[in-house]
């Protein structure tokens, strides 16, 4: 195994640690924690891509093995964001709809105040 590819199994597994370190901060999500979450898929961006510049023609077996826990990690986290994401818009209509266009978007009752700016929501 060449220097780069110890070098890169060591950033490989760095990325892994941050991307399961999102998956957790998103069990609790509030301001912060998004903020944190954020910026921890940002540096497994800069790892991925300093992996993808340096990279070497002829990649060892145990190199290529240390990229299979990132990609399993990160479709964990698509799936949990995902599953997040239509949490928050299912509590959004269950709070705030009133039904569903025939093309299946949600209807949104305006609020009061909203009323009286004579603002209103068009489905």
């Amino acid at each position: 195994m060449t220097a780069l590819e110890f070098i890169g199994i060591a950033r490989a597994k760095a990325a892994h640690a941050k991307l399961r370190e999102a998956s957790d901060l998103l069990l609790r999500p509030n301001p912060t924690t998004l903020n944190d979450c954020c910026l921890l898929l940002s540096e497994v961006t800069g790892i991925l891509e300093d992996l993808m510049a340096a990279g070497t023609s002829e990649l060892s077996p145990e190199f290529s093995e240390s990229l299979l826990p990132i990609r399993q990690a990160a479709q964990e986290l698509q799936a949990q964001i995902q599953h997040g994401s239509r949490f928050c818009l299912g509590w959004l209509q269950i709070r705030m709809g009133v039904g569903y266009t025939r093309g299946g978007a949600p209807i949104m009752q305006e609020s009061m105040a909203e009323s009286r700016e004579g603002r209103s929501f068009d489905a």
